[in-house]
């Protein structure tokens, strides 16, 4: 790659970086906080709120948010998962973006919710 070349690339780099602190800057985000790091690493949670307020994001948190449900699913209670699925949906209603620290409770939401709730007006 030549000079004119890299010092482009660099520029271009610089110019996205700028936008997406810009986009980062305006964003609302909601933040859920799994039961295992309520419980276990709760500073997990604290640190969390930190980055995403340095990072320029406005942080709510929903005090009346429990579980995403997974533990229930996982178990094969279906029903019970569901019911609990149902308050996640009440509890993070809203066009905000959901933050979450932990793959398998935002893989989970990601991928089953619209399985269980399948020909449902919830999603």
């Amino acid at each position: 790659m030549g000079g004119q070349e890299e010092a482009r690339m660099v520029f271009t780099i610089e110019i996205l970086t700028l936008f997406l602190i810009y986009l980062i800057k305006k964003m609302n985000v909601q933040l859920f906080i799994p039961c295992f790091i309520d419980q276990l690493y709760p500073n997990v949670a604290f640190s969390m709120v930190k980055v995403l307020e340095k990072a320029g994001c406005t942080v709510t948190y929903n005090t009346n948010q429990t579980c995403c449900g997974q533990p229930a699913f996982n178990a094969g209670f279906f029903e019970e998962a569901k019911t609990v699925c149902k308050k996640f949906l009440q509890d993070f209603k809203g066009d905000d973006y959901i933050v979450a620290p932990s793959a398998s409770c935002t893989g989970f939401v990601h991928n089953y919710y619209s399985k269980l709730f399948e020909n449902s007006s919830l999603l």
